[in-house]
């Protein structure tokens, strides 16, 4: 019986998960194929999927700073309301910083991590600006 509790817990809920992750990303795909209108739709948020590492990491630091040492408990609207704002902010803050430097910050370090050699971070001229955003 806890055999069968661990194996529930740990490795079948683990494949479970992921099944279900990539159900939602294939529907995903799926749609935007079928609909090539939405590309456009969803161009304003390009930008904070550009910088999904930088955005992740705030996301995981600002939660674990501010709700976990403070025990907050809140109604599940409140999560999902928080969620929304926070996931505005960080969309609002991506297209901001990527109008002025070619990569999110962490992106950024992890590149020249990468390739060993020091990246420019700021834009060179309004033609790259252009070149990327179209």
């Amino acid at each position: 019986l806890m055999a069968a509790y661990w194996a529930m817990r740990t490795m079948i809920g683990l494949v479970q998960e992921q099944w279900l992750c990539l159900a939602y990303a294939g529907g995903v795909l799926l749609l935007l194929a079928r609909r090539p209108a939405l590309l456009t739709t969803l161009r304003p948020i390009a930008n904070a999927g550009r910088m999904a590492l930088t955005n992740y990491l705030l996301q995981a630091v600002m939660v674990w700073t501010i709700a976990k040492p403070l025990g907050i408990k809140l109604h599940e609207l409140a999560y999902v309301a928080a969620t929304i704002a926070l996931a505005t902010a960080l969309v609002l803050a991506s297209n901001l910083w990527l109008a002025h430097f070619r990569y999110g910050p962490v992106e950024w370090l992890w590149r020249m991590a990468t390739y060993a050699r020091r990246e420019p971070l700021r834009r060179s001229n309004e033609l790259e600006v252009i070149r990327l955003s179209g």
